[in-house]
């Protein structure tokens, strides 16, 4: 992650160059879609050849918890670069102001982020079995903890408060008299 940075925000961001030019994005693994403001696209246009897609009904953008689509003026295609990695992505421009915003894909692409499903914890060396036979009494019976007894460590000072009754499930208040 050598390209990432804090810009005034404890959100994590980086810049991304779009068609030679280089544009801070704040990351969201949790977004779906990469949003542009439409000044930042006005500032891309006037150096470089590009044309907005009309925007399909299907595409409806949701800002994070809100019921209203967002306003949008359309998207375009370009080829993005961070560091020496490349990747091609779409982004949809959004009228008003907006921080540019990169989506989970494009990050993964370009390798700002990564996951590691490959987690292996050896504690014991072996299989189960050779822990089953190094400790046999753990492994038998109810689960129990016989001859060991539990000290609470409650400061003097406090003093012990009644836990309210838990409220019968909706569901069963009819069987229960």
């Amino acid at each position: 992650m050598y390209a990432i940075q804090h810009i005034r925000s404890k959100m994590p961001r980086c810049y991304i160059n779009i068609m030679g030019e280089r544009i801070p994005f704040a990351l969201d693994t949790g977004a779906c879609s990469n949003i542009i403001g439409v000044v930042t696209y006005n500032k891309l246009k006037s150096k470089h050849s590009i044309s907005l897609q009309a925007v399909n009904d299907d595409d409806n953008l949701f800002g994070y918890g809100s019921k209203r689509k967002s306003d949008l003026c359309g998207s375009f295609s370009a080829n993005v670069q961070c560091g020496h990695k490349m990747a091609h992505a779409l982004f949809y421009v959004f009228i008003g102001v907006a921080k540019c915003l990169l989506s989970h894909e494009t990050a993964v692409s370009l390798s700002l982020v990564s996951y590691s499903d490959n987690v292996l914890c050896n504690i014991f060396p072996g299989n189960s079995d050779d822990i089953i036979k190094s400790f046999p009494t753990v492994f038998q019976g109810l689960g129990k903890l016989v001859g060991y007894y539990v000290k609470f460590h409650i400061g003097p000072t406090v003093e012990p408060v009644a836990q309210p009754l838990r409220r019968t499930p909706f569901w069963n208040q009819g069987g229960v008299t």
